[in-house]
């Protein structure tokens, strides 16, 4: 049984550091797809717990083009790169409220890599969010809120 008088809100584990990023992005597609079939296995669990989709927010295309497979490295504006063939998800926005309702599995989300989608090439962490190279900037808070107002 469940206890009634408390929500999780499950937050995006940062893709900040390089050399943890090629594990980090596949990890947050199989947390994503697993508080999915949670929720729709268990009605109280999809009103209880939440998952904060704005993982994806945190990234943005590498201006380099390369797609250098398994591999992440810093490039010469010290923003940070991942490799394409990496799992990842796909919202745009950070919408996705209830564990499970906010929208489609990673896999069928648009620009997935890895998760049964179209490889979209080397993504790296926003420069506006690097901080010192371990922790994400609190830049992030606004993307955090916009998926905290998104949960119904």
């Amino acid at each position: 049984m469940y206890d009634r008088s408390f929500e999780v809100f499950v937050h995006a584990v940062p893709p900040v550091l390089n050399e943890t990023r090629h594990l980090v992005v596949p990890f947050e597609t199989a947390l994503r797809r697993a508080l999915v079939a949670a929720c729709a296995a268990d009605p109280l669990m999809a009103q209880k717990v939440h998952h904060l989709d704005f993982f994806d927010d945190l990234l943005v295309p590498s201006s380099s083009g390369k797609n250098d497979s398994n591999s992440s490295k810093s490039n010469s504006n010290g923003s940070q790169e991942v490799s394409g063939d990496e799992g990842g998800s796909g919202s745009s926005n950070g919408g996705g409220g209830g564990g499970g309702g906010g929208g489609a599995e990673a896999g069928e989300r648009e620009g997935v890599v890895g998760g049964g989608g179209a490889t979209v090439g080397t993504r790296v962490l926003r420069p506006d969010l690097a901080f010192d190279g371990t922790h994400l900037s609190p830049a992030y808070v606004p993307l955090m809120d916009r998926a905290l107002r998104a949960v119904e």
